[in-house]
C-alpha cells in the first residue's frame, strides 16, 4: 500500500493521539486537533480529505461523537494495520520544524 507523504504524516498524528502530561495516551484526535499538530499548513476540508482517504485505506476509523470544546466531535483512530504501517516506516521519515528541530514522523 502506497500513502502519499501527508497522509503518512498525517497517519504518524493519529497514532499518537492524545497524550497526557506524563505522555500516556488517554484517547484519539479529532480533525481539528490533527490539522494543530500538523507540520504543516493545512485547512479542516483538506484534513477531513486525508482522514476519509485513510478510513478508505483502511488505517484510520471513525470513533463514537464525543462533546469537546462545547461542540460534537469526531475522533479518529488508528487500525492495527495503520499501527503495522507506521512500524515499518518509523526509521525513514525525518522532517524539520520551523525552530529547525528535526521530529520524527512515520
Amino acid at each position: 500500500m502506497r500513502l502519499t507523504k501527508k497522509q503518512t504524516i498525517i497517519l504518524a498524528i493519529v497514532c499518537e493521539g492524545l497524550k497526557d502530561e506524563n505522555g500516556s495516551r488517554i484517547g484519539w484526535l479529532d480533525a481539528q486537533e490533527i490539522c494543530d499538530r500538523a507540520p504543516y499548513e493545512v485547512s479542516i476540508h483538506s484534513m477531513k480529505f486525508v482522514i476519509r482517504a485513510l478510513v478508505k485505506h483502511g488505517m484510520a476509523e471513525k470513533c463514537e461523537d464525543i462533546l469537546r470544546r462545547d461542540r460534537w466531535v469526531v475522533p479518529v483512530k488508528p487500525t492495527n494495520l495503520a499501527f503495522d504501517y507506521a512500524m515499518r516506516k518509523a526509521d525513514q521519515r525525518e522532517i524539520e520544524n520551523d525552530n529547525g528541530v528535526v521530529e520524527l514522523y512515520l
